[in-house]
């Protein structure tokens, strides 16, 4: 917890503005209030661990004003597949028990997890998966000016958008970002936790706008189809011993940022990542800082195998590139325009 405390402060400190144009950010996720009310879904029978308990259960903690719900359903693994999205607008921890023992499904058929403004949700040893969206963000979970954290938690197989899911064609102007987790103007946090297999029009794994922090967790295996393939940013993002790989797009197949965006990488691995155009690990247009990491094995069609820097400020201090590949220039840093520095 001081790890996680620790992160958040210096993420303030070294990027005291807030994003370009955007409303103030919500408080970090200590700020919540203490869980009130205590409801356990189940009575150890499978049968009645059911999204409607489920649903009951959100209902009575955020009526009582925040609380905990935690599941008693009999042999584990147990699947609840929610047959509407739930809408969090209190304080409201849910704990799994054991990571594996329950997991929460969109069944392919809709979100699953939505954080409404002002709501702060914290998910413990749960797996969320299966959820799907077509125009919006955040196919398994929206946090809306709100804040989120997950602790050794699981989101994969959210498909966010038409194409990749295989659904049909993109719709004309249609908003399909962030596949498994969209971050909204407010504060997301994951800590021993995973994104995977996800897809999206950009930031198939993670699309963030707000405050985004990555302790000890990876990003693997997701897809966009235009940008961002493990995450795609436009606020403050701050990696501490975390992996990005093996995830692709057009643009940025690990990670994709806007001029708006500050991203800090500290001892984590962006590595084996694929974009068909450029920045095969990593795009950069704003302002990167990036120490004791590795940018390796990674892969563009045309520039930036390793790192793409479109503009703004993209300073790397004892990192480790290695092994990235472009088929025209740049297979370990391709310089558009801004500022690179190498130590």
């Amino acid at each position: 917890m001081q790890r996680l405390m620790r992160l958040i402060l210096i993420a303030a400190i070294a990027w005291a503005a807030p994003v370009a144009a955007a409303p103030a950010l919500a408080p970090n996720p200590q700020a919540a209030a203490t869980p009130a009310v205590n409801v356990t879904v189940g009575n150890g029978d499978h049968n009645t661990c059911t999204a409607g308990a489920l649903q009951t259960a959100l209902n009575q903690v955020q009526a009582g004003g925040g609380g905990q719900i935690s599941f008693n359903c009999g042999a584990a693994p147990h699947t609840i597949v929610v047959n509407a999205t739930l809408n969090v607008t209190a304080t409201v921890t849910i704990d799994g028990g054991n990571l594996g023992d329950i997991a929460l499904s969109g069944d392919g058929s809709r979100r699953v997890i939505l954080v409404s403004p002002g709501g702060a949700l914290t998910l413990y040893d749960l797996v969320v998966m299966h959820g799907q969206y077509y125009d919006g963000y955040g196919a398994c979970i929206l946090a809306s000016s709100a804040i989120l954290l997950l602790n050794r938690v699981i989101v994969h197989s959210c498909h966010n958008g038409l194409s990749l899911s295989g659904a049909g064609p993109i719709v004309q102007g249609s908003i399909s970002d962030g596949g498994a987790i969209a971050n909204l103007l407010g504060t997301t946090t994951l800590v021993n936790s995973q994104v995977l297999s996800s897809t999206a029009d950009s930031g198939a794994g993670l699309f963030n706008n707000g405050r985004l922090n990555l302790i000890d967790s990876r990003v693997a295996g997701n897809q966009a189809l235009y940008s961002g393939g493990g995450l795609q940013t436009g606020g403050i993002v701050a990696l501490e011993n975390s992996v990005v790989e093996h995830n692709s797009s057009n643009y940025g197949g690990g990670i994709n940022t806007f001029q708006t965006a500050h991203v800090s990488v500290l001892g984590s691995r962006v590595y084996s990542n694929t974009a068909n155009v450029y920045g095969g690990g990593m795009v950069s247009a704003g302002v990167l800082t990036m120490s004791r990491s590795s940018l390796e094995q990674n892969w563009a069609g045309t520039e930036g195998g390793g790192l793409y820097v479109y503009t703004g400020t993209a300073t790397l201090d004892q990192v480790r590139v290695l092994g990235n590949h472009s088929q025209a220039n740049g297979g370990g840093v391709s310089l558009l325009g801004g500022v690179f520095s190498l130590t």
